[in-house]
């Protein structure tokens, strides 16, 4: 399976161009890494890959045919700030069941807690905010999925597993991945390739 975005470009109303004519690819089971500087449109090439911005630009195209407008979106994004991308007024169990149901193996990897289900986004820490919104992001059909920071603001022992969960389950279901980041680092020890914005 193959996510495509062909001759893209993206700009806010007024403002300069961010990116154009940018080609992307991302193959299932591959490891893509995103690196440039803060304000360069990492985020926002994630969000247009995950149809939650259209390209002023292009196209994008899973195995050349257009993404879904409604339903459940096969390519998944995970931000960098959990907060922003749950309702506050929802219940963990809720949200997770957005996704779908998620593989309770993988919930254990990533070290939730039956306890959490209960609990609101206000009464989480970040680390383990994320680690639900990550569950719900793996929770459905996904078949891509767009990391954006995704362990930046956590501990490095939370950041290692975290990483580890998700590249297992990347690696057992054949999923693509694209990992943005500025860590360098850690592109280039976890990535097949990269695209730079640099």
């Amino acid at each position: 399976m193959l996510l495509e975005g062909k001759n893209l470009g993206f700009r806010y109303d007024g403002n300069d161009w961010l990116f154009r004519n940018l080609d992307v690819t991302v193959h299932s089971g591959e490891i893509v890494g995103l690196v440039g500087p803060s304000g360069c449109g990492k985020t926002t090439l994630g969000q247009v890959l995950a149809g939650h911005q259209l390209p002023v630009e292009g196209v994008i195209a899973l195995n050349g045919q257009a993404l879904p407008r409604s339903g459940y979106h096969p390519v998944q994004l995970v931000f960098q700030h959990p907060e922003r991308a749950v309702n506050p007024r929802w219940r963990m169990s809720r949200v997770l069941d957005e996704g779908g149901i998620p593989d309770p193996a993988f919930m254990d990897a990533l070290g939730i807690q039956e306890s959490w289900l209960q609990r609101t986004p206000s009464e989480l820490s970040g680390g383990e905010l994320q680690r639900i919104c990550i569950a719900r992001a793996l929770g459905g059909n996904a078949r891509f999925l767009i990391a954006d920071e995704m362990t930046t603001m956590l501990d490095a022992i939370t950041q290692a597993q975290i990483w580890h969960a998700v590249l297992e389950a990347a690696k057992a279901r054949n999923l693509g991945l694209l990992v943005i980041s500025h860590d360098q680092q850690l592109v280039e020890r976890i990535c097949d390739r990269r695209i730079s914005f640099w």
